[in-house]
């Protein structure tokens, strides 16, 4: 359906940054803040269907992002100990500003439980909001020491103060006899009754799906050794000027009290209107690597 007032989305910003090197370069630190408002954004507007289509293309809304991001690296020993560490932390905050007329349609209504408004009826006022999909920040820490021929890194992320809400329990607590279920529905659970065939399980939206996703998780460790030059003439390697043995291991621990499979889910990632959804996301792999770089 042709709009001919249809225009390009419109976004002004302010950032300001700090970079500086302290100590004789011992302490980087890297400062940013940033603001920005978008206005006119596009959206797919529900319209009557006698226009011969069920939505329009259209410029609706506004929305703004704000956050700061800080990076710190430190030279913490020199010599034949060497620690080098890396800290990065982010704040961001999204908030949506306006999203057009009060006949916009941008999901179905979700039922309710509970009379929150005490008017005794199930009305769209029962409504909360229970929970951001933003976490209230993220980080990491990257430690590498150095000793001798050896080297070791230790890579940890984390993520705080964001809500998932997990349609996985939601399926498969249904007790309806026809597909795998979790062992809360025999053994008994939250909102779970006791256990017999036939959909038992009240499935509708509510804060019974709404968990805490912050985790801890140690992302990457890895240890290697650097073959003297030595050695590799020795062993007449004498065209390869570099040898690194070593052994890796990707997430290989996370800490968090998110009943799923795992809490850093990516399920719609592409849309911001599906955010901290998880919905069959597939964990990431626990891996062990053994291999080597060589240098001629």
């Amino acid at each position: 359906l042709a709009n001919p007032n249809l225009k390009w989305e419109t976004t002004d910003g302010i950032d300001f940054g700090i970079d500086a090197a302290l100590f004789q370069s011992r302490v980087a630190l890297t400062a940013d803040y940033y603001y920005k408002k978008t206005r006119d954004l596009l959206y797919n507007l529900p319209v009557p269907a006698t226009s011969g289509f069920s939505t329009s293309l259209q410029n609706i809304g506004s929305l703004q992002n704000r956050g700061f991001e800080l990076s710190i690296s430190t030279t913490n020993l020199t010599g034949a100990l060497g620690w080098q560490t890396t800290l990065n932390l982010a704040f961001n905050r999204n908030k949506v500003l306006d999203l057009g007329g009060d006949t916009l349609v941008v999901g179905n209504l979700r039922p309710v439980y509970k009379d929150l408004d005490g008017d005794g009826k199930d009305s769209p006022d029962d409504r909360r909001i229970l929970g951001n999909a933003e976490p209230k920040y993220t980080g990491g820490l990257n430690n590498r020491f150095t000793f001798r021929n050896f080297e070791l890194s230790v890579f940890l992320q984390w993520s705080v103060g964001n809500k998932i809400y997990n349609i996985n329990r939601s399926l498969l607590t249904a007790a309806d006899g026809s597909v795998n279920q979790l062992e809360d529905v025999m053994t008994g659970g939250p909102g779970i009754p006791d256990p017999k065939i036939g959909n038992t399980f009240e499935s509708r939206e509510s804060n019974l799906f709404v968990e805490n996703g912050s985790y801890l998780r140690g992302k990457n460790l890895r240890l290697a050794y650097n073959v003297p030059t030595a050695w590799l003439d020795a062993i007449h390697l004498k065209g390869m000027t570099r040898l690194q043995l070593y052994i890796s291991a990707q997430n290989f621990f996370t800490v968090t009290n998110y009943t799923g499979y795992d809490p850093e889910i990516s399920e719609y990632a592409t849309t911001n209107l599906a955010q901290g959804i998880d919905f069959g996301t597939y964990p990431q792999v626990r891996q062990i690597t053994f291999g080597f770089t060589a240098g001629f």
